[in-house]
């Protein structure tokens, strides 16, 4: 079950307590296909060329990854005039693995999203992602490494020509729903590995990164006194990340990419999410229903009383007090935690400075290019 608690419109609650668990996804077979390197028209909102070619040069409903647009899912992609202008690298058979994101978060919700099908099938053979970033980071080369999968990266100025290839319906489309199988790849991964010395009480932190969300310290240091360990996605291995989520069976977070890592998810009866932002990614209520398996709290403790920068950039500031008053009341904390006001203090006027450091960065950059 989800569960909402705090300063939230009517609307909003809705919104997050909708059941969006999708349908099982199929598959497709495709004989002759082209798979370009994708063209970055915009990063904000993304736009691009991209999507996979038939032999005919159309371009294959499905593969040109899907958004929330106005709450339907939408492909973003914008087909080629003409695909056979690229030079082309030939392989027999493939499976379209779909677009490569470098972030973290877009790597766990939309990289993954078609990998079910080659772990329900044992496929061994490559999957050809078409690469949206400058480079590939080091945890997808862990993660595909695990999974046993043969990633092929579609070079940056070179098509693939694939005689047969295997194109698996996404399981997740972000901000809209999430089906079952999205998490199929996640526990494969996890199954493989030993657990951890963690215990099963999981506190993920954000820490003092962009979008820093000021209040956090304080939530944390109840949580700790309480026996929760502290997960720090910045210093942890992938390995040691997996492992976490995989033991913990209550799990609480700042809202953001690290709390995607829930798809790890084995043991979890309880999971608490702390928003740093009035308006939450609904692909987190998603990623609970496709689970199943724990309930779920969102914590919407805002205060915020300056504007947030831009990209998500922040900081935010968050009510710790209420939150921890939140988390007594469903179960994280046995008791309500006495918050110490100092530390609120020392936090509000650290979210005052990261705020003025942000902002001044900015008008430095203005005053530069005028």
């Amino acid at each position: 079950m989800k569960y909402v608690f705090g300063d939230v419109s009517n609307i909003q609650r809705e919104v997050i307590l909708k059941n969006r668990l999708g349908g099982e996804p199929t598959v497709s077979i495709h004989d002759n296909c082209i798979v370009p390197p994708p063209s970055i028209l915009s990063r904000g909102p993304l736009s691009f060329r991209g999507g996979v070619y038939d032999e005919s040069g159309r371009m294959i409903p499905g593969t040109g990854l899907q958004r929330n647009i106005g709450g339907k899912a939408t492909e973003l992609a914008i087909a080629y005039d003409d695909v056979s202008k690229f030079p082309v690298e030939h392989f027999a058979e493939a499976v379209y693995g779909g677009c490569y994101f470098e972030h973290f978060g877009h790597f766990m919700v939309e990289t993954t999203a078609r990998l079910w099908w080659v772990v329900e099938s044992g496929y061994k053979g490559p999957v050809i992602f078409q690469v949206m970033s400058t480079g590939i980071a080091s945890f997808a080369r862990t993660f595909f490494s695990m999974l046993g999968i043969d990633a092929v990266f579609v070079p940056r100025n070179m098509a693939v020509r694939v005689g047969r290839l295997t194109i698996p319906d996404a399981s997740l489309v972000v901000q809209v729903w999430a089906s079952k199988a999205f998490t199929r790849p996640f526990r494969e991964v996890a199954k493989k590995l030993p657990s951890t010395g963690r215990g099963e009480r999981l506190y993920v932190v954000r820490g003092r990164g962009v979008g820093s969300a000021f209040g956090e310290a304080t939530v944390q240091k109840a949580l700790e006194r309480e026996g929760f360990q502290t997960l720090d996605p910045t210093e942890a291995s992938l390995q040691e990340q997996i492992a976490a989520f995989a033991n913990a069976r209550q799990i609480v977070g700042v809202i953001g990419s690290a709390m995607h890592s829930l798809a790890y998810c084995q043991r979890a009866e309880q999971v608490g999410y702390l928003a740093r932002n009035a308006t939450i990614s609904t692909t987190f209520p998603a990623i609970d229903d496709a689970i199943g398996s724990y309930d779920s709290h969102y914590l919407v403790n805002v205060l915020n009383p300056l504007p947030p920068h831009p990209n998500l950039q922040g900081p935010f500031l968050i009510d710790a007090e209420a939150c921890c008053d939140q988390l007594a009341e469903t179960g994280y904390l046995r008791r309500r935690s006495q918050v110490d006001l100092r530390d609120v203090i020392a936090e509000r006027d650290l979210y005052m400075r990261e705020w003025w450091r942000i902002e001044s960065a900015r008008r430095a950059a203005d005053a530069g290019r005028a």
